[in-house]
């Protein structure tokens, strides 16, 4: 399922978020993009995404990883962060997850790709 946020632009006005969640279910109700320091790296990247659980189907019993990935896209470069987690109980995912980068990317901020997936444990 593909859902378009939109958040304030660290470098000012909005900036779109496109959220791809797969069958899982996983979505992002909200995303906030800041800068600050990473690292040791000011004007660094970082964001916080809030998840609705309301469409997560989960088999009892089982276990599964949690990915999601973020991408800030800036005129000439591709911010990357990523974070997994794995969970027994939808109750164990966090409401929202902090994520941060020591890139401060290359030009404006354009768009944010995030990306949500549940993958059953093998």
């Amino acid at each position: 399922m593909i859902k378009l946020l939109h958040t304030n632009n660290p470098d000012g006005g909005s900036v779109p978020v496109v959220v791809d969640s797969d069958h899982g279910g996983l979505r992002v109700s909200r995303f906030e993009l800041s800068r600050g320091i990473v690292e040791g790296a000011s004007g660094a990247f970082e964001a916080e995404a809030f998840f609705d659980t309301s469409t997560v189907n989960l088999e009892a019993g089982e276990e599964y990883d949690i990915y999601v990935w973020v991408n800030v896209l800036t005129e000439n470069w591709n911010a990357r962060m990523m974070d997994f987690k794995p969970i027994r109980r939808i109750e164990d995912l966090e409401p929202s997850w902090d994520f941060a980068t020591p890139s401060a990317g290359d030009g404006p901020v354009h768009a944010v790709h995030v990306k949500t997936s549940v993958q059953p444990v093998l």
